[in-house]
């Protein structure tokens, strides 16, 4: 049987963290509903300490949050130009 695909996925850890403070969600509160293990789940992905993270958790997470999980990762353009406009 084959393993799920685990992958580094760039997340935007600004965005993940201020989205979780915009809905007034704990660590705790934020892992339950994506149904993650509990708040040190949630608190080694937020802090970037688990870069390996799943899409389906990631969708868990976005949904979690009310966004999607396209939303959560890092947009390479964004940073490009943010880079070369220095």
């Amino acid at each position: 049987m084959d393993e799920p695909m685990t992958t580094s996925v760039p997340l935007d850890l600004d965005k993940l963290k201020q989205l979780r403070a915009d809905a007034g969600l704990t660590m705790a509160e934020a892992a339950e509903r994506a149904r993650l293990s509990g708040r040190q789940a949630w608190y080694a992905i937020e802090s970037g300490r688990n870069a390996d993270v799943r899409v389906s958790t990631l969708e868990r997470i976005a949904a979690a949050l009310g966004t999607t999980a396209r939303e959560l990762l890092i947009d390479d353009e964004a940073s490009q130009e943010k880079s070369n406009a220095r």
